[in-house]
């Protein structure tokens, strides 16, 4: 059985969002080398068969911090304004288990930066707020593009430009958290803003859900989630419940390392709320293994995965391999 892709096609700005956020993982295996980082990420910015199309290339960065990375692409200009594109990465994960042990989210702290009006006792997860100081600090090194912080980069592109914060997984939960900052630090510039990302933890608690909300409010701002996915699920309460029951019959059941992982997930949470922002998009996955024997954590993995996202966003089979093999649930291989 052969697929052309995964669900109805979204938008193009969605469509490039998901390429975007899918290409900062190229390279992740030495993360070492951010000058052969950047040429694995442009090589595959320059595929035609891609929502790219050759047409957005990186401008600033990639630049790492303790594991987080982010990188600045611009893109073909929209009407008069120019067109940009801050990108950050997940966490590289082994597991999606691995979360419970990758950011601290028993202790919630203010926001570490001036927001915009409509946040009063808005809090985040400590990791993320870890996360967001190593981003807003990190700055290329010699031999890929751009200099300084990705703040100051910005803050040099004059007014009125089209700014697109992507990511996937914890690099989209980032990207709520960046959304946010960049909406006051570039207020003066008045940036067309949007977010749109990718099977997001939760970053924060119901204030800071309902302020980020109402900023924005009636922009392109979109976030998706996989409905089989693990990951949206985090860190409320209820959504770490639904995990067992997560895979219909005859899908993988919750074994005893999925239950171990719901139990830890509730215990991490258990003194502080969260609160996924209103109007996430669900995406229609669909179970790689229908056999329900011992195997939830591959399926947890396999629906995270951000080749899948492109898929269910409506990006070819095909276009996906210029950035890795990758086959979707009923393939043939």
């Amino acid at each position: 059985m052969s697929q052309t892709s995964c669900g109805p096609a979204q938008s193009l700005d969605v469509q490039v969002a998901a390429t975007l956020a899918a290409i900062a993982y190229l390279g992740k295996d030495d993360d070492r080398d951010p000058v052969e980082q950047y040429k694995l990420m442009s090589a595959a910015l320059q595929a035609s068969a891609l929502p790219t199309a050759g047409q957005w290339t990186i401008v600033w960065g990639p630049a790492n911090l303790k594991g987080d990375l982010l990188y600045i692409a611009q893109g073909p200009a929209s009407g008069s304004q120019e067109q940009f594109a801050v990108v950050i990465r997940g966490t590289v994960f082994t597991s999606v288990y691995d979360l419970t042990q990758d950011r601290e989210v028993g202790d919630q702290d203010a926001l570490p930066f001036t927001a915009p009006s409509g946040f009063d006792g808005a809090l985040i997860s400590r990791g993320a707020e870890a996360s967001w100081t190593n981003l807003s600090s990190a700055q290329p090194v010699q031999g890929v593009p751009g200099s300084g912080t990705a703040l100051s980069f910005l803050q040099s592109q004059g007014s009125g430009f089209k700014l697109l914060v992507a990511g996937h997984s914890l690099g989209a939960q980032l990207a709520t958290v960046a959304g946010v900052w960049l909406a006051q630090a570039l207020s003066s510039q008045s940036p067309s803003l949007a977010v749109i990302a990718f099977a997001p933890p939760t970053a924060g608690n119901p204030q800071f859900a309902d302020g980020f909300a109402k900023l924005f409010q009636g922009t392109e701002t979109a976030l998706f989630a996989n409905q089989l996915d693990i990951v949206p699920r985090l860190w409320d309460e209820a959504g770490i419940e639904s995990i067992k029951q997560l895979y219909p019959n005859p899908g993988p059941h919750c074994d005893l390392g999925c239950d171990g992982f719901v139990g830890t997930a509730k215990h991490l949470v258990r003194k502080v709320a969260y609160q996924q922002p209103s109007g996430i998009q669900s995406l229609p996955g669909q179970v790689y293994d229908l056999t329900g024997i011992g195997r939830f954590e591959d399926e947890a993995n396999d629906q995270h995965r951000e080749l899948y996202y492109m898929c269910l966003v409506g990006i070819s089979v095909d276009a996906i391999q210029n950035i890795a093999t990758w086959s979707p649930p009923g393939s043939s291989s």
